[in-house]
């Protein structure tokens, strides 16, 4: 989505911020690796609380060490033995409570390997552990617990659907068959569609042309083939979700020739109803993934089409009504889109590969709060970030209440200024009070609310230079304070003529010259 600007010529509040709102932003795509990715994963696969990804690829499983600050490591090898690892997922599979990595390698002549991986911890890997070697067209595994004994089994989607019991260590039994006639199964998930407690199994079939669920009869007995669709042509994927918020799980799908995403509401009692057309305006769609990806409170269907070269997104608007197609990405071959928050921000990230072009790309999701500001010169931006509780700020003066947590980071990624000291402050004052022309300065980022009811209270952070990677500070709100808002006051710049009182007051220039273009975003 293009982007507001605006040039900066006196103080900004939140309120001009509010006011100007953009819709849901993404980040430009970030090169992770130059790699052929036919399916990417995410899991904390080193313990360290952050996200980090995972990767299937041609000859190998890679993962990417999440540093932090959006930044992440250089390729780590899982596996380096697969002919064509076409799919992956990452799940406690021997019950030491870290997460294994699972891949579906489809193998020479189309008889592909599914093999786990166990977690030694650390980030390192063990070799591969066969849990079977003649799966027929293999795509896709995904781990569930399926005969409801307290082990991740293994769920898979080939020639036909079946699934492999864990016996909780690791161990694999042999193949339970759900269907064995099955032409080109493309996807599987395991999910309550009949809300009776366990997980059936919901599969598309690219080659048939058919959606279907297989409905769990307990201690790993399923019933016959019930098909929700089968009238699509090459139905690549199909995800069970609420979709319009009634607590069931309906099934959305994508298929091509023609191209379109669908859904079916699920009626209850394994009831589903007449086919509900979404989009029709993508080429060749392959993948897709329905998310919260705006955070409003109801999931969103992200896609993936191939001959156009786009990842996109229909925004569900409540009750399963969706808006029209938005393009968050244009990548060329694009076949596997993933959503996950990689970042930390309570906003979903969107991953994004393509196998024949060897790029592994992913945008980060900036939320709704976006006020870009342009000045004069080129160069690297400088962007200060604010937001609550490690949360993105919605529409509106966020509240703040006692205890709550008050992060700002400041980023300028060549790390210098023109001028010293920079300032930046964000001001607290109490619910209802106007904002002042001053702030009152603490010294070392220090935020006290104790004389809140007198004057508003400012943390600043001054320095001639910051890290690359950005200067962090958090506040708490201290207990038995009353409730107060949070606003970016005002920031301001060399050459500048202020009008009236500097709104930014403390020792040294309060203002500061730069020749780079930036922007100031809030969070």
């Amino acid at each position: 989505m293009t982007e507001m600007k605006a040039p900066l010529t006196s103080l900004l509040t939140l309120g001009l911020i509010v006011s100007s709102m953009s819709a849901q932003n993404f980040t430009p795509p970030q090169l992770l690796a130059g790699l052929a990715p036919s399916e990417v994963c995410s899991s904390d696969l080193d313990n360290d609380g952050d996200t980090d990804l995972i990767a299937a690829a041609y000859g190998s499983v890679v993962w990417f060490e999440n540093l932090g600050s959006s930044i992440f490591g250089s390729a780590q090898t899982i596996a380096t033995n697969t002919s064509f690892a076409w799919g992956v997922h990452a799940a406690d599979l021997d019950g030491d409570g870290d997460a294994d990595v699972l891949t579906a390698d489809w193998g020479t002549a189309a008889i592909g390997t599914i093999a786990w991986h166990e977690n030694l911890g650390g980030g390192s890997f063990g070799p591969a552990q066969v849990i079977t070697t003649g799966a027929a067209d293999l795509r896709r595994v995904v781990a569930a617990d399926l005969n409801g004994d307290g082990h991740t089994d293994v769920l898979s989607a080939s020639g036909g659907i079946g699934w492999y019991q864990n016996d909780g260590a690791g161990g694999f039994g042999s193949h339970h068959f759900l269907t064995s006639s099955l032409d080109g199964a493309s996807t599987v998930q395991a999910a309550d569609l009949d809300g009776d407690g366990d997980l059936d199994v919901l599969a598309a079939r690219k080659g048939d042309h058919k959606v279907s669920w297989y409905e769990n009869l307990g201690a790993g007995s399923f019933g016959a083939q019930q098909d929700i669709s089968s009238t699509a042509t090459n139905t690549y994927g199909a995800v069970a979700s609420d979709l319009d918020g009634d607590s069931d799980l309906d099934v959305v799908f994508i298929a091509n020739n023609p191209d379109k995403v669908a859904w079916h509401e699920n009626l209850g009692g394994g009831l589903f109803g007449a086919q509900q057309l979404l989009a029709t305006n993508s080429t060749h769609l392959r993948d897709l993934v329905v998310v919260d990806l705006d955070v409003d409170g109801d999931p969103d269907v992200v896609t993936a089409s191939w001959w156009d070269n786009k990842v996109a997104k229909l925004e569900n608007n409540g009750a399963g009504v969706f808006g029209p197609e938005q393009v968050i990405t244009t990548a060329k071959d694009t076949m596997d889109v993933h959503v996950d928050d990689l970042d930390g921000d309570g906003a979903p990230d969107v991953i994004t590969s393509s196998p024949f072009f060897n790029t592994l790309f992913w945008l980060r999701n900036t939320g709704q709060m976006i006020w870009p500001v342009t000045l004069p010169g080129a160069g690297a931006d400088l962007r200060l970030d604010v937001q609550v509780n490690n949360t993105p700020s919605q529409i509106g003066v966020p509240p703040v209440v006692a205890g709550d947590t008050i992060d700002a980071l400041l980023h300028s990624p060549n790390g210098t200024y023109n001028n010293t000291p920079p300032i930046m402050a964000v001001q607290v004052f109490p619910t209802g009070a106007p904002p002042s022309a001053g702030m009152f300065q603490f010294p070392e980022l220090h935020l006290d609310l104790s004389p809140a009811a007198t004057y508003p209270i400012t943390f600043i952070y001054q320095s001639s230079a910051l890290p690359s990677s950005g200067f962090s500070t958090v506040a708490v709100i201290p207990p038995g304070m009353v409730p107060v808002s949070m606003m970016l006051q005002a920031v301001c710049l060399a050459p500048h003529t202020p009008i009236g009182p500097p709104p930014i007051v403390g020792p040294g220039n309060p203002y500061f010259t730069a020749t780079d273009a930036y922007e100031i975003r809030i969070q």
